[in-house]
């Protein structure tokens, strides 16, 4: 890569962080085999699971941001060539 190169590249990722992008996202759970109504529920492992699978969804959100955003740094230089 040339320094003109490195320079277009810095002024996209530039553009990209200022835009005002808003990114709606809604976590649909998976369906439950049964419905119940038992009181001796251990509420620690629903908030592990709840905490697991969210961390789990961030990571992957945070990975499409970027491909998304490396994916239009790609196209924008490969329009100015």
């Amino acid at each position: 890569m040339t320094v003109d190169d490195l320079a277009a590249l810095d002024e996209i990722v530039n553009e990209l962080d200022n835009r005002n992008d808003n990114i709606d996202v809604v976590y649909i759970p998976p369906e439950g085999d049964e419905l119940t109504d038992e009181e001796d529920i251990d509420d620690n492992v629903v908030i592990e699971q709840f905490v697991q699978m969210s961390r789990k969804f961030l990571v992957y959100l945070k990975y499409k941001t970027i491909m998304i955003q490396l994916m239009k740094v790609l196209l924008i230089l490969t329009m100015r060539r």
